[in-house]
């Protein structure tokens, strides 16, 4: 009994990776912690999203119904020797794409083949920049902003930058909703643009 006690350990989930999933669709996120010693199971603050284990250690499968409202909800790990902390997770409308590594300069940017998307990414490292590519014809305007430190809870203060097809920056935001940034341009010439991100602790 005393070597059973020493072993148990409460779930401590740190991080929720992808932290949201587009309504009608089934995402798998990835865990950063432990759900401790099982048995263990997973609550919903909402009760329309399905949510389940996969076969492999740390991931789980969340099905969300295609009439499902947008907008936040809180996933916590239970077992017998306790829960975690909350964890958000966010329901939305549009396509959602994983931030794909390397893409920290213009030459290796993200292409975004669409520019109504959300784009879920990691800043993993100090000085760590995400650039992505957008095409836009003259006259268009781009909207790009993040949601981190507000409804997500990650401890960064965010930047946002829009470039011009020759790399010049056109417009930047630091904080538009508390220390989240918003950036609109009207697109003065054709071409390929560049939403450019890089945050401080």
């Amino acid at each position: 009994t005393g070597t059973t006690a020493a072993l148990a350990a409460p779930p401590d989930v740190k991080t929720v990776f992808p932290p949201g999933g587009q309504r009608g669709t089934t995402v798998t996120v990835t865990l950063g912690g432990t759900v401790g010693t099982a048995p263990s199971s997973v609550w919903c603050s909402r009760a329309d999203l399905k949510i389940e284990p996969t076969k492999e250690a740390g991931k789980f499968s969340v099905s969300i119904p295609a009439d499902a409202a947008p907008g936040r909800c809180w996933l916590r790990w239970t077992n017998a020797e306790g829960a975690s902390a909350q964890k958000p997770f966010v329901v939305g409308a549009l396509p959602e794409v994983e931030d794909k590594e390397p893409n920290n300069d213009l030459a290796k940017a993200q292409r975004l083949e669409d520019s109504r998307v959300v784009v879920n990414g990691i800043l993993e490292k100090s000085g760590e920049v995400d650039v992505f590519a957008v095409t836009l014809k003259k006259g268009e305007t781009l909207v790009a902003w993040l949601d981190a430190n507000d409804l997500l809870g990650s401890p960064m203060d965010g930047s946002l930058q829009i470039l011009s097809p020759k790399g010049f920056v056109c417009v930047q935001n630091d904080d538009d909703h508390g220390l989240d940034p918003l950036a609109t341009y009207t697109a003065e010439t054709d071409g390929v643009h560049y939403v450019r991100l890089f945050a401080f602790p």
